[in-house]
């Protein structure tokens, strides 16, 4: 019985590609999206001038 690791084989070379592309473009797009809605920066700015 081998690991799930090793069970990545695709059909098509590029499915793997196109998977982990589309992973960092998931993954961006909620990281950006957890920047404005969570105003990330202005916290940031506050806490800088705080201490400046």
């Amino acid at each position: 019985m081998s690991p799930p690791v090793y069970n990545l084989t695709c059909s098509e070379p590029g499915q793997l590609t196109y998977g982990i592309i589309g992973l960092f473009v998931v993954v961006r797009a909620a990281a950006i999206g957890h920047w404005r809605l969570a105003k990330v920066e202005e916290r940031w700015s506050a806490r800088t001038a705080d201490t400046g």
